[in-house]
Parts: structure tokens; sequence; C-alpha cells
């Protein structure tokens, strides 16, 4: 992958890129996007690949003591 397929995945738009681009002033979105965009293909031409990985913990629990009914 490289940064500009980075960029459009369908999980990295629906879940990051807003969010990312709240942080940039106003105005400048297309060419801080675009400098990133170009930084991250430079990465994949030098190491033969742009890799993420998003790291996702799963806790899964249940109370150890039964919990009454009409507890609310």
């Amino acid at each position: 992958m490289d940064g500009s397929a980075f960029l459009r995945h369908r999980f990295i738009r629906v879940a990051f890129l807003q969010d990312w681009k709240g942080v940039v002033p106003g105005g400048h979105h297309d060419e801080v996007f675009r400098d990133i965009e170009e930084r991250l293909n430079d990465v994949a031409r030098r190491d033969g690949e742009f890799a993420v990985s998003v790291p996702i913990d799963y806790i899964a629990a249940r109370p150890s003591i039964e919990v009454p009914q009409n507890a609310h």
C-alpha cells in the first residue's frame, strides 16, 4: 500500500479522516493532506510499501457475583 491508497481506504475515510482534518486550520486541508500523501508515498517507494497496523483490544467480562434483578 502507498499513501494514496491509505488515505482513500474506506476504513480510514469513515473512521479517521474527518477527525484528522479537524486539527488542520480551515482552508489548509488540501495543502496539508497533499503533503502527507506525498510523504507517505515517499516511504512506500523507499521501503517497498507503507504498512499500518491498528491495534485493538477486546475484553469480555461478566460479574463475579449474581446481581439481583431488582437492584436498579
